[in-house]
């Protein structure tokens, strides 16, 4: 446990009847039962004077005796819209949120008789998130009638009904709502429902209802309470002393890690702050962290009664210590935040360290996302020590972790020299089990399958620019690079890929092909041939000299595993091999073809023989000099396939093949003399 709130005291002994608090920035307003309407706004911070600063000191004090003639029943305030919600003699008013009488603007029609309402962000752009605008969403209001859910858009400064869905009906009447986006979770009598709004992408159609679940304990101190996670997307639904998650599709949450929490006594109220839930009850202020869940801080106030939000870390209690007397009182959050997070970091409680950072409103630009990433990475380096690999590299991938601290999380994955200079800020696990080896490098594959992707694309971006062939960018928003930068990223493209080899080579090798025909493989050479002939990988290893244009070496492979038999075909491999290499390489051509003809002529002439472009540029004078000397049977087959076939109209081959015809029919001719009988003729 820590102290995750102080408690300042905004207004103590009023001699008022609170029924009422809403919130904004600084400003608590709270409606009496008498009707007034009393305004409590915060100065500004004493440090750095921003509005959501928690160094909170004096409060300023206005009055509105004339607000209602009744007893103000519920408040709501819109500060983007300017606007104030009340509740007050049956009846949803709208008012002007800037002026110190409040006047009323409009009455939100059909509210009569009204009992409750309550308002959410309904745009899917805007997410149910703290701070939308009027670009990104649009003010939904359910007002509660009865047995009617009465729904109603802001158009300027009145609510319309909301035209998809102006109403839904119940059997009986209305206890409690709650919104979040399109969705809506209503409580009648004993039975919880979800109901759809507006379409969702799964196909539900608005004013879809479906029940949930049904409460045995109705009484008065069990009554029904729905939170709001609005940044979660999530219910918090209370029964008895419980409270369980459900998604906005009215799904339970528990397979998304949100435990039920089970708080010491039935909550009267529950409130949510980003990271926390906070409930009130009979003699304390109980405050538990929702995701992972835990006990964080108890607050010893009796006699509570209401709770509102302001912002992120800041929220305000109503208690009544006595009959006709309340006190008024804020939870600062903000002022222990970074004293708690790194009390969170000593004890290793990383998934609430990294909620908190993410929370904490001090914190602006660079200085803020630093803190957050480097908690992150502590995180994911904790959940790798525990054998939680996917998740850790999901956080790696998150935070644009350096790839080569990631990498050497392994052993012997980095050269020595290298991981030597890595510093871990923990010991890492040693001597893994097969199967918790085999489960993280499958991991570390994903992980980096998604940083190569990432790294060529960027690569063939800044080439394509060079070139002139692209002249905007996409979404990634690809910023062209310096010569050093570049440099820096095709050598971090050669770790990712030689370390790929080394993965496929564990985990799954029938991809070590697919990851060497890329046409921007960068492995390692010289640690991918080590590699490859240690698990006695030819074909790969061949592969690897093929694309890495190693024609002498990638030849020299076939020649010697030819006469150990360890690859198939090798003559055919190394006859199509030398048909593609083209002039350029003829000399490397006539000395490997003189091992073929010296296996099996037949085969070498296709060499010469093929009908491809880097065949037909080759030296036919030279080639014909080579076949005469090495192989001179196939200086024929030679001859009028490039004078019969390729119409070569060199008078030297013409005049060769006519000498050899000669040739061939004298011997012939000595051959049929031989073998006639003496005096046949």
């Amino acid at each position: 446990m820590f102290e995750a709130y102080s408690v300042i005291p905004v207004a103590q002994k009023l001699p008022l009847t609170v029924d009422s608090l809403t919130s904004h920035k600084h400003c608590v307003l709270a409606g009496t039962k008498s009707g007034f309407l009393l305004r409590y706004s915060a100065r500004k911070s004493l440090t750095t004077g921003h509005h959501d600063s928690a160094n909170l000191s004096e409060y300023d004090f206005q009055v509105c005796k004339t607000f209602s003639k009744k007893p103000v029943v519920q408040l709501k305030s819109l500060p983007m819209k300017n606007l104030l919600l009340s509740l007050t003699d049956n009846l949803v008013q709208v008012h002007d949120l800037t002026q110190a009488t409040f006047p009323v603007i409009s009455v939100v029609p059909k509210s009569k008789n009204a009992t409750f309402f309550t308002t959410c962000f309904y745009q899917a752009e805007c997410n149910g998130t703290e701070h939308c605008s009027d670009e990104n969403g649009n003010i939904l209001l359910v007002v509660v009638v009865r047995r009617r859910c009465q729904l109603y858009t802001l158009k300027g400064t009145e609510f319309v009904e909301f035209s998809v869905l102006p109403e839904v009906v119940f059997a009986d009447t209305i206890r409690y709502v709650a919104l979040l986006d399109s969705y809506m979770v209503a409580v009648v009598r004993d039975e919880y429902f979800h109901i759809t709004l507006n379409g969702d992408k799964a196909g539900v159609t608005s004013g879809t209802m479906r029940s949930l679940f049904t409460i045995s304990n109705t009484s008065k101190n069990n009554e029904p309470m729905i939170s709001v996670l609005w940044n979660r997307r999530i219910f918090a639904v209370k029964r008895g002393d419980e409270t369980f998650f459900l998604r906005d599709d009215g799904s339970l949450a528990l397979n998304d890690g949100y435990e039920n929490i089970h708080w010491s006594e039935v909550p009267s109220f529950i409130e949510y702050d980003r990271v926390y839930l906070l409930a009130l009850l009979s003699k304390s202020i109980e405050i538990r962290s929702v995701k992972p869940s835990m006990l964080i801080q108890v607050i010893d106030m009796a006699k509570l009664k209401l709770i509102t939000w302001s912002f992120r870390g800041c929220l305000y209690v109503l208690s009544n210590p006595a009959s006709n007397q309340s006190d008024l009182y804020c939870l600062n959050g903000c002022e222990n935040a970074k004293i708690n997070l790194q009390y969170l970091i000593k004890e290793k409680k990383y998934e609430l360290a990294v909620q908190v950072a993410e929370a904490m409103v001090n914190d602006r630009g660079i200085e803020r996302e630093k803190r957050i990433r480097d908690v992150k990475n502590l995180y994911a380096f904790h959940l790798f020590t525990q054998r939680r690999f996917q998740e850790a590299f999901d956080i790696y991938s998150e935070t644009r972790a350096e790839v080569l601290y990631v990498i050497g999380l392994f052993p012997d994955l980095l050269p020595e020299e290298i991981r030597k200079t890595i510093t871990y800020p923990g010991n890492l696990p040693t001597d893994l089990p097969n199967n918790d080896m085999q489960a993280g490098i499958s991991a570390l594959t994903a992980y980096l399958s998604e940083i190569r992707t990432n790294i060529a694309r960027n690569l063939d971006m800044q080439n394509k620019l060079k070139r002139g062939l692209a002249t905007q960018v996409g979404d990634d928003a690809f910023k062209p690079t310096t010569n050093e930068e570049i440099k820096q990223m095709k050598n971090l493209l050669e770790i990712v890929d030689t370390t790929l080899l080394q993965c496929y080579l564990v985990n799954n090798d029938m991809l070590i092909s697919s990851l060497l025909r890329l046409p921007d493989n960068s492995c390692n050479v010289v640690e991918s041939e080590n590699l490859l002939k240690k698990h006695h990988k030819y074909s790969e290893l061949f592969l690897l000299y093929e694309r890495k244009s190693m024609h002498r070496q990638a030849l020299e492979l076939l020649k010697e595993q030819a006469d150990e038999g360890t690859l198939p075909d090798c003559l055919d491999r190394a006859v199509n091999y030398l048909q593609d290499l083209g002039m350029q390489h003829f000399d490397l051509i006539l000395e490997y073809a003189k091992w073929i003809s010296e296996k099996n002529a037949d085969l070498c002439i296709k060499i010469f023989t093929e009908d491809s472009e880097a065949v037909r540029s080759l030296d036919r004078h030279r080639v014909l000099e080579f076949i005469q000397r090495e192989c001179p049977e196939q200086a024929v087959t030679y001859l009028e396939h490039v004078i019969g076939n390729w119409h070569d109209d060199s008078e030297k081959l013409h005049c060769t093949l006519a000498k050899l015809y000669v040739k061939m029919v004298k011997g012939m001719y000595a051959i049929y003399n031989s073998e006639v009988p003496e005096g046949l003729f």
